[in-house]
C-alpha cells in the first residue's frame, strides 16, 4: 500500500444496498456513482470550485468520512471523500 500523495489509486468496488437507507451519501443523489478517496476533501473541493466546478453539495461529514459530490459530463455523480481514520481504501474499513 502506498500513501504518496503523488502516486494514484483506484479502487473500484461494487456494493449491492438492499434497503432504503444508504449511509454514505444522501440518496437524492442518486446511482450510479464513482466514488474517489482523496487525502484532503477541503483542499480537493477548494482546488475545484477554483477551477469552475460546481460541487452538487457542500462538504458532508460522518461518523466514517467527510465527502461532496460533483458530476461527470453525463451527470454521473462523482464522490471525492476522505476517510476520518486516515484510511485510504473501502476494505480497510471492514478488515
Amino acid at each position: 500500500m502506498t500513501t504518496d500523495p503523488t502516486t494514484p489509486l483506484i479502487n473500484v468496488r461494487a456494493f449491492s444496498h438492499v434497503g432504503p437507507i444508504d449511509p454514505f451519501y444522501p440518496a437524492d443523489l442518486g446511482r450510479p456513482k464513482i466514488a474517489l478517496t482523496v487525502l484532503d476533501v477541503a483542499a480537493a473541493h477548494q482546488r475545484l470550485t477554483a477551477g469552475g466546478v460546481t460541487p452538487l453539495c457542500p462538504i458532508i461529514t460522518t461518523a466514517m468520512s467527510q465527502f461532496f459530490f460533483i458530476a461527470d459530463p453525463d451527470g454521473t455523480p462523482i464522490q471525492l471523500h476522505q476517510f476520518n481514520g486516515g484510511q485510504l481504501r473501502v476494505t480497510e474499513l471492514f478488515g
